[in-house]
């Protein structure tokens, strides 16, 4: 079992079969989004992080949807949101900064 601790919060991975797949959908579930462009290289770096789980992400493309991404104060990308916060700067998330915001485990495969 890990167990990761950043500012208070606690991020546990006790099950082993929990996949990048699992870790989206948990995600998704906390309404977490991100809002991102076709053209962007780190949207890209994120999106090959979670490799074809990245389907499982809600996701913003702002080339298509510039009024949500306006209304939801995008200003960077990719911008990750959480309920009505923007988690920290526009950038690359790491897993563990996701895991944290939306009360998520880590993939196993980590």
């Amino acid at each position: 079992m890990v167990v990761l601790s950043i500012a208070g919060y606690f991020v546990v991975n006790a099950n082993s079969t929990y996949t990048t797949e699992d870790f989206a959908e948990c995600l998704s579930s906390a309404d977490i989004v991100m809002y991102g462009t076709d053209w962007c290289t780190h949207c890209a770096d994120q999106k090959k992080m979670f490799g074809d789980a990245f389907s499982e992400i809600n996701f913003v493309n702002c080339d298509f949807n510039p009024e949500e991404c306006d209304a939801a104060g995008i200003q960077g990308y990719p911008t990750w949101k959480i309920g009505d916060e923007l988690l920290g700067n526009p950038g690359v998330k790491t897993f563990l900064e996701l895991a944290t915001a939306g009360e998520c485990n880590l993939p196993s495969e980590l």
